[in-house]
């Protein structure tokens, strides 16, 4: 199941020091999507930690289309599902 919504800054300080495919630079986060590839994204972009220290950028309509699909779980499901900013 996919982690908590959170900023991609909030993101650096709870993962940063689990994972080394998360870093800071200046306003600008540099992280690992599911693909492996590395993405960089302002501090305030919403994201989703996916696991083995690689992360999802949230969106509303992604959210929603991962859904219609049939997906049981939506990003940040009960509990999990609120921001930390």
């Amino acid at each position: 199941m996919p982690g908590r919504i959170m900023s991609a800054q909030q993101a650096k300080k709870e993962y940063g020091t689990k994972f080394r495919s998360i870093r800071k630079k200046g306003n600008e986060i540099s992280l690992k999507n599911s693909q492996g590839k590395k993405i960089s994204v302002n501090k305030n972009t919403k994201v989703y930690h996916r696991g083995k220290g690689n992360f999802g950028v949230y969106s509303r309509s992604g959210d929603a289309a991962r859904h219609k699909r049939g997906a049981k779980d939506q990003v940040g499901k009960g509990g999990m599902r609120h921001t930390h900013d």
